[in-house]
């Protein structure tokens, strides 16, 4: 119930009574926004606290789902009463702070700091209990833990029997803890009490589940891959002791899993109110399960064998329980209590996070036909051509969010081109596109905003991009991807990078284009004998309204492009509708001609139609794919633990200051920049053929790895020996990956045959091999002529000045990343209309994180858990990519260490040096390796100092701040003698620093990094300079107002003279 609605029916009640008065409802929601509500917020969060929580709520059993409802930016999302929902809910009922809920699900999910997050202000909050009437089990099979306890007054052996099927009178310890029982979902733990499984094959197991729920179908899979036979029964409470054996399929198979002559494990279970646990005989006798309530305890497993003179002879049973007919009859009996809320906040329901612990505990044995997968090309379908267009919205940016009023769409060919105005362009167009066409938009993660309300059915979503959506509308499914992700520039770049012509320089006024002024600016001409609604803008304040207004110069401009355009109306006005489609039509066209020379090169050069493919990783490894991996027919990807153990060898690049220390250097310092540098390394490498083997414990030594293709080991590191300002060693401190070579006690790391001579080499590490995997195959060297040839090919069409080169670039710079792709954890699906969306949850409960409604529709988009992880990837090689990057940057960086030479910060491919020492590193390290260091081919360096401005006319730096990571700044001398800049900082933008820098230092930007370089803290406007806004989750664009974020820097203060000791 809504709070106005309790306090119209009780007008004269204080808000104390009110709130008490509301105490049984199912539904609260309390409107921030509203007066009441804000005058009483400490009441009603002492309500919730100590009266509506912990009587209403924690006194539910967990069979009854609930939601919290969170409104904020004018959006509704609900998220399941999970237990850490609970408990951090309770938390912020204490401080009486709803702002800090934000976003329940990355309070569950996302593991980053939130140091810097943007909070805005929580306009609502509620409770939504479903009904029990209402909550209808549908027929789908699947089970979690046991939602109900064994009363403690229950026979003692019965109390014990029911521990091995995860039942308890507690779910709590004497500390008040959950119990360490509860920690596995409920199929592991019956596996696991079967007593057939190692706490290593069990591990293994663990790290293919990601939720407590599974389902018979994900239950299959992992028996499937670990040999299990299963034979499921399911129970319910109509099930007779006739009809008990109904036997669960899976896929129209007898059993679930193997079959009986193919398993290691021959297993049955029960599956009884959503709970899996062991079937098996019992020490309980038949009758005295039946005659528990007035049997006493003695003669649990006896039976009567003669009655005389009323008194009863027992001998010992020849018939015994079932574990399913025990916990069925005890449940009929009444000798279970159900699981309330107030008993679930101890639990954990974050079962998947196990699968990113450091931990390493199992062994390494596998099944290949599960954790291998060869590398084949796939037969594909013949796609029907498909006809595609492209397309852009203009839209009004000024209010909360933003809203459409022009779109452009063109044909393939650009000879159809067509625009819609006002409010209804997106669904105009959606009625324009012909049933199964792909439009591309460039950045689709915005315009889908601007129409995903009126069908959208899928989307694939990467971080804050979309790649792809496909939408329904009347009968019409229609496609739309990204080509933003093919590209990975800006619109404002595709020009020169594709030569396209007779492009005009944009000027627009986007703050003065708003639905405001078009009504007020709306003005009716006759034009051929017809009238016509135009939109007169006065030219004079257009730039007005811009965050940075415009100039006399910018306005000299804006004059020149409505004259160009024809789009001036007479000396006061120009038609802002023909000025915006002119801009929106070259977009558009600029996007259509771009892609085309795009489409056409790969298909040419490389066979590959870019339309199949939605990133430019996913292309750039398709060439590989056909070039590379399919000729070699023996090369395979891994999935499972076994890829899970080699994700622990991948590690970034390094980007550090030197010592991890900050840094005041007065000297000439020089951006030294490598060649490409993962195209470098791949040009030293091979793909090695074959599976991984697992090494036995006589070869784990270097005498046998060094002779094989490769391998991936876990050591520990006992000693280090030679010490570096740019450390190889990766630790784990407070959490996070940090490289630093000073280790108190012994630690492990998990690296590959490349890191670990590396580590030898340069660092003198004295270690000891743990376990891992070898590759005895063959090396492959294709990846090295493929790569030099795609880098040659770029450097001839740059002499040619030819724009396919950026193609080549692109695929350079993109070919490794899906070799170490992470594996999917969430995904969204689109559910149409309220009823479905209930039916929705119900069946699908547990495994929801979150439900948004979509703004201005009935569409409701559903975060769910991947529940099992069936990803693979081939990540020996991007491991070895990354590891021969960092070996190409170690051979210089710790050269000039050991002859003197001074670096003061790292960004992967680039090192920050004192110019005066370049020369003697570059004679010493063709002195050491026999090859120039200095140079533009793969595997060289040069200096590539560029300031913020573009100029790249830089001789050095003569003075510069290094922070931290991603956070510095050098004062340039330009080749005029003239003073630029160059500064990064990690978070921010641009021009909100050089707002700061205005607003505090007087535009000294040198002085704002000192203050933060003398640690004070300086707080910056990322509002300032230039648009500001948020892709929300209910797919709309919201506009943020204030968005501030606080630096600090707390790292020691390195020393000049002390940096070789």
């Amino acid at each position: 119930m809504n709070y106005k609605e309790a306090s119209s029916q009780h007008e004269y009640l204080s808000y104390d009574d009110i709130l008490m008065d509301v105490l049984n409802e199912n539904h609260l929601y309390f409107d921030f926004q509203d007066r009441d509500v804000q005058k009483n917020f400490e009441k009603i969060c002492d309500f919730l606290l100590n009266s509506y929580l912990p009587k209403r709520v924690f006194n539910l059993s967990i069979n009854v789902p609930i939601y919290f409802q969170v409104y904020k930016n004018n959006s509704m999302y609900y998220y399941p009463g999970t237990p850490e929902r609970i408990r951090y809910i309770l938390e912020c009922l204490k401080k009486k702070n709803f702002d800090e809920i934000q976003d329940l699900d990355r309070t569950i999910w996302n593991y980053e700091t939130t140091e810097n997050l943007e909070y805005t202000p929580v306009q609502g909050f509620g409770i939504y209990i479903y009904p029990s009437a209402g909550i209808r089990y549908n027929n789908s099979r699947g089970g979690d833990f046991f939602n109900y306890l064994i009363l403690s007054n229950a026979p003692v052996k019965i109390i014990e029997q029911l521990k091995r099927y995860q039942i308890f009178k507690s779910i709590v310890n004497s500390k008040g803890e959950g119990i360490s029982e509860l920690e596995d979902c409920c199929f592991v733990y019956a596996l696991k009490m079967t007593g057939e499984f190692s706490n290593s094959d069990l591990t293994k197991i663990r790290l293919r589940i990601r939720n407590r729920y599974l389902t018979n179908k994900n239950i299959d899979e992992i028996c499937n891959e670990f040999k299990i036979n299963l034979v499921l029964h399911y129970i319910d409470d109509e099930t007779t002791y006739s009809n008990r054996n109904r036997k669960i399929s899976c896929n129209h198979k007898r059993n679930i899993g193997v079959c009986k002559n193919e398993a290691e494990h021959n297993i049955e279970m029960n599956l009884y109110r959503k709970h899996y646990f062991l079937e098996e005989e019992t020490c309980f006798s038949k009758y005295y399960i039946k005659n528990i309530e007035q049997e006493q305890e003695i003669n649990y497993n006896k039976e009567i064998h003669s009655i005389e003179n009323g008194i009863k002879n027992f001998r010992k049973s020849r018939t015994f329980c079932k574990s399913g007919d025990l916990i069925r009859i005890l449940f009929k009996k009444n000798y279970f209590l159900p699981i309330t809320y107030g008993h679930f906040m101890v639990l954990s329901t974050e079962f998947y996070k196990f699968q990113d612990k450091n931990d390493i505990d199992y062994t390494l044995e596998y099944d290949y036909k599960h954790c291998t997968k060869q590398i084949v090309q796939p037969k594909y379908k013949n796609n029907k051509d498909r006809e595609i267009f492209f397309a852009d919205f203009e839209s009004d940016v000024n209010g909360d969010r933003h809203k459409p009023y022009m779109c452009v769409v063109q044909s393939e060919d650009g000879n159809i081109s067509k625009t819609f105005v006002e409010g209804s362009c997106g669904k105009d167009l959606l009625d324009f596109l012909p049933d199964e066409s792909i439009t591309y938009f460039h950045n689709l993660a915005y315009d889908i905003r601007m129409f995903a309300s009126f069908g959208i059915i899928e989307s694939i979503m990467k971080g804050t991009r979309c790649l792809k959506a496909v939408v329904t509308w009347k009968d019409k499914t229609l496609y739309f991807k990204d080509s933003l992700a093919l590209f990975n520039c800006k619109l404002s770049q595709l020009p020169s990078m594709f030569g396209l012509e007779n492009v005009e320089k944009e000027l627009f006024p986007y703050n003065y284009y708003n639905f405001h002024n078009f009504a007020e600016f709306e003005r009716t001409i006759e034009e051929d004998d017809k009238e016509k609604i135009i939109y007169a803008g006065e030219i004079q304040e257009a730039g007005e309204y811009e965050i940075k207004p415009w100039n006399g110069k910018e306005y000299e401009q804006f004059e020149k492009n409505i004259d160009k355009i024809g789009a001036r109306i007479d000396e006061r006005y120009f038609d802002m509708f023909k000025y915006a489609e002119f801009y929106c039509k070259q977009d558009v066209r600029i996007l259509r001609e771009s892609f085309n020379v795009f489409r056409q090169g790969f298909k040419s050069d490389f066979n590959i139609d870019v339309v199949n493919f939605i990133s430019i990783s996913s292309l750039a490894n398709e060439v590989f794919n056909h070039n590379v991996y399919y000729p070699n027919k023996n090369l395979f990807k891994v999935g499972g633990h076994v890829r899970h153990f080699l994700s622990k060898a991948v590690y970034g690049g390094r980007c550090m200051c030197a010592y991890n220390k900050k840094w005041y250097v007065e000297a000439n310092i020089c951006d030294y920049d490598a060649v490409s540098l993962y195209p470098s390394a791949m040009a030293r490498l091979w793909t090695v053929e074959g599976r991984p083997n697992v090494i036995s414990d006589s070869h784990l030594n270097l005498e046998f790895l060094s002779k094989q293709a490769a391998y991936i080991v876990e050591i520990k590191i006992t000693a280090v020996h030679k010490h570096y300002p740019f450390p190889l060693i990766v630790q784990k401190i407070n959490g996070l990956n940090v490289n630093c070579d000073e280790i108190t006690e012994p630690i492990t790391m998990v690296v590959d045959n490349i890191m670990l001579e590396d580590l030898i080499n340069f660092q003198q590490i004295e270690f000891e091999f743990i376990k891992g995997y070898y590759w005895d195959g063959e090396r492959d060297t294709r990846i090295q002529d493929e790569i030099k040839k795609i880098f040659q090919k770029r450097v001839e069409y740059k002499r040619q000045k030819n724009p396919l080169q950026q193609l080549y670039k692109l695929i350079m710079n993109s070919c490794y990343g899906k070799t170490i792709e992470k594996p999917v954890e969430k995904d969204i699906k689109y559910i149409r209309g309220f009823e479905d969306k209930e039916k929705y949850i119900r069946k699908n409960y547990n495994k929801i994180v979150e439900i948004t409604e979509i703004r201005d529709s009935d569409i409701y988009g559903v975060k769910e858990i991947v529940p099992i992880d069936d990803h693979f990837n081939f990540s020996l090689l991007g491991i070895q990519v990354l590891s021969m990057s960092k070996r190409i940057m170690n051979e210089v960086m710790c050269l000039a260490y050991d002859i003197g030479c001074k670096i003061y910060y790292q960004d992967t491919d680039s090192m920050h040096i004192v110019k005066e020492d370049l020369e003697k590193l570059e004679k010493a390290f063709e002195d050491k390796y026999h090859r120039p260091l200095k140079g533009t081919n793969l595997g060289q360096f040069h200096t590539d100092f560029c300031s913020f401005d573009g100029r790249e006319d830089v001789q050095h730096a003569v003075r510069s701040i290094f922070l931290m990571k991603k956070m510095y700044i050098d004062e340039l001398r330009m080749s005029d003698n003239t003073y630029s800049f160059m500064f990064r900082g990690k978070g921010l933008t641009t021009k909100s620093i050089l707002h700061l820098a205005k607003k505090k230092y007087g535009n000294n930007l040198m002085s704002l990094y000192n203050d933060l370089y003398e640690g004070f803290t300086l707080t910056f406007d990322l509002t300032k300079g230039q648009p500001c806004f948020r892709m929300d989750k209910d797919l709309s664009v919201v506009n943020i107002k204030d968005f501030k974020r606080k630096i600090k820097t707390d790292y020691e203060e390195g020393k000049d003279d002390e940096y070789f000791k």
